[in-house]
């Protein structure tokens, strides 16, 4: 703990700017998009079906956008990139606000997912990546500290809105983001810029060759990897989204069920904090190891009871896999590949993880359409994860050798 104190004594408006910008992310994240599903779905007249399609063409469109937009992390000045994502999001909050048919509503859809879910975390984290190098790994959990308490603080601000008309909150969310979060992050980056003799932060030095997105995809030890590193998207989102169904399988109570994702979130956090210090000291590949085992007992316990206990163990095993995870891998990207072309990478990377975020709900939903019962999936993603994540081993042995 003494660390983390000592690290955001010396590096407060740079971790503050990071932590702000995953925070602000929330506009376009699922949870907080979910929210006003019901109100624009009665609007256009949708159905779940066409709804959620129109939602997952966008959330792709933005994915494969993301390859190359995130490489400008690499070669644009981190103000001006935060500007141009801050300003890009709050014109697609304004472009939700006068949707009037499908088009513009996908349009509005892509817009969010690309700024929100996208750009803003890719340059939160891989500005924290690029600039710390021995504590990197404490670095990045503080700041991936703004998603769980944007989970648990932006669905309010959600249903407030829809009271007010679901048109005029998205009208408030671009006002908000252009007068009051887009000014702090470029106060905060202006701050961590100012030359500071005794807490200055150099760019990260890496210790090993920094390899380019194409090299990356030609390296063995990412398709490996790839797998594993997926597995928390795919799985948590395709139970998060199809929560209700599985509640009602199971007989437990829907809004008690809600309340476990506070539970959620917290071990996410624990998770995060424990895994930047434990990447800082043994390293991200080895850190890593462990979170597939927490993915699949949370699948195992979603497979094995009806007690409601087993769905509230569920959720912790989730929030400590998800958290933990995300920061090792974070790391991970810059340790493997160097950080001069950071962005490209784990923009790729997360291109990857939005496919999968975006595809799981469908796979989820027609593998339940067929009848497949609840513990049947679980046990399977049980079995995927342990599948994938004994890929881990043979990718850290390759992990000294050249990518070719």
């Amino acid at each position: 703990m003494r660390g983390f104190l000592e690290l955001l004594r010396q590096q407060g408006p740079l971790l503050g700017f990071g932590a702000l910008f995953c925070f602000a992310s929330s506009f376009g994240q699922t949870f907080f998009i979910a929210v006003f599903g019901g109100a624009i779905r009665s609007e256009f007249g949708l159905g779940h079906g066409a709804f959620g399609a129109t939602y997952s063409a966008a959330t792709l469109a933005s994915a494969v956008t993301l390859i190359w937009l995130g490489r400008l992390v690499d070669r644009v000045p981190v103000a001006r990139l935060t500007s141009a994502t801050v300003l890009g999001l709050a014109l697609a909050c304004l472009l939700l606000s006068f949707a009037q048919g499908p088009l513009t509503l996908a349009l509005a859809f892509y817009g969010l997912r690309l700024a929100g879910q996208g750009m803003a975390p890719h340059i939160a984290i891989s500005t924290m990546a690029k600039r710390f190098s021995a504590s990197r790994g404490r670095a990045i959990s503080i700041v991936t500290l703004g998603f769980p308490l944007s989970e648990i603080l932006m669905p309010h601000l959600a249903v407030a809105a829809i009271g007010l008309g679901w048109r005029w909150g998205w009208r408030g969310f671009a006002v908000l983001l252009v007068v009051l979060a887009l000014p702090a992050l470029l106060g905060l980056i202006a701050r961590a810029e100012r030359p500071r003799a005794s807490t200055a932060v150099a760019p990260a030095i890496s210790l090993v060759p920094s390899r380019r997105q194409g090299e990356v995809l030609r390296d063995p030890r990412f398709w490996l990897l790839l797998p594993g590193v997926l597995a928390p998207s795919i799985i948590v989102t395709g139970i998060f989204f199809h929560q209700v169904h599985i509640v009602g399988a199971k007989g437990w109570p829907l809004g008690l069920f809600a309340a476990t994702f506070t539970i959620y979130a917290l071990g996410s956090v624990a998770s995060s904090l424990a895994s930047g210090w434990a990447v800082d000291r043994f390293g991200a590949s080895r850190s890593l190891l462990a979170f597939p085992l927490l993915l699949a007992t949370g699948c195992l316990l979603l497979a094995s009871s009806d007690a409601f206990a087993a769905g509230i163990l569920m959720m912790i095993f989730l929030g400590l896999a998800s958290g933990g995870q995300s920061t090792a891998v974070n790391a991970l990207w810059a340790e493997l590949y160097g950080t001069e072309h950071l962005g490209a990478i784990r923009s790729l990377a997360m291109a990857f993880s939005v496919f999968g975020s975006a595809l799981s709900p469908i796979v989820f939903g027609a593998v339940f359409d067929r009848g497949v019962p609840v513990e049947g999936l679980a046990a399977a993603a049980a079995c995927y994860v342990v599948l994938a994540g004994s890929l881990f081993v043979p990718a850290f042995r390759r992990e000294a050798q050249p990518a070719a």
